[in-house]
């Protein structure tokens, strides 16, 4: 157990109070409705210490002191805050686009797509091919982050698959900061579609410049790895699983978009652990 205090109040506990006890440990899960020990979850209270929300993956620090003001103690100390404003530290940190990826290391398998703007055909095509492949991509520890518009229009939000499979996505905001970061950070332009594949280790795995019917290659990709291979041990354990068909689709005619006239599928692979 860590304290967190204004730099003005006198310290509770001069260290952090450490656990051992794994019975009261898996009794704090329980009453809090958090995963098991295997998997990331974490949860905020107000002083009722009633939780109302698990998060399945770390939330974004704007996204998670929006969380904590809408408590009902945050009304009262809000209003108090106004007339005596709270002196916080000035240590400088860096800025959140430049920790974007920082965020999902370990934790996510990344799905980047950008585009120029949100009327863009390929745009449009791929979410078309996405719809409902929340399950399969939640399962596999995925997130999507879309990158629309270009400058000062610059967009954006990050999606949170479920990893259970049937939970309802997570969906944040991304500043104009943050995709134009990104961009620049990926090296992915900003006047042409492209989607992205970026592994638990940040690093780019298949780049893909024209729209993906299916994802079946993707999904091929992660689950040739190890690390997914133990992950679906832990979810056979857990009955975590979704239904055998991946939504395979095609337009008429037989043609896969995506896809040349051969059947070659238009991607650029980079070969490491997922």
């Amino acid at each position: 157990m860590q304290h967190h205090q204004l730099e003005s109040e006198p310290p509770l506990s001069d260290r952090s109070e450490h656990f051992s006890d794994s019975g009261l440990i898996s009794l704090l899960r329980s009453e809090l409705g958090l995963s098991s020990s295997d998997l990331f979850s974490m949860t905020i209270t107000d002083y009722d210490i009633k939780p109302n929300r698990v998060f399945e993956a770390p939330p974004s620090g704007p996204a998670l002191f929006e969380y904590i003001d809408n408590f009902a103690s945050r009304r009262s100390e809000k209003e108090k805050e106004k007339r005596t404003p709270p002196s916080c530290s000035n240590g400088k940190q860096k800025p959140e686009a430049d920790n974007i990826l920082l965020r999902f290391v370990s934790k996510r398998r990344l799905l980047l797509i950008s585009a120029p703007s949100e009327d863009d055909y390929s745009f449009q095509q791929q979410l078309s091919a996405l719809s409902g492949q929340g399950c399969h991509l939640g399962i596999r520890h995925f997130a999507m982050l879309k990158l629309i518009g270009t400058g000062n229009k610059a967009s954006g939000t990050v999606e949170l698959f479920p990893l259970n499979g049937h939970s309802q996505s997570e969906v944040e905001p991304l500043s104009r900061d943050m995709v134009n970061n990104l961009r620049e950070q990926l090296k992915i332009s900003k006047d042409y579609f492209s989607m992205l594949f970026v592994g638990k280790d940040s690093d780019v795995k298949a780049w893909f410049p024209s729209p993906m019917w299916t994802l079946d290659n993707v999904y091929d990709l992660v689950d040739s790895t190890e690390q997914r291979v133990q992950e679906e041990k832990l979810q056979k354990r857990l009955g975590i699983h979704c239904p055998e068909d991946r939504g395979r689709g095609a337009s008429e005619g037989g043609h896969y978009p995506g896809y040349d006239e051969d059947g070659t599928e238009d991607a650029y692979y980079h070969q490491s652990q997922q």
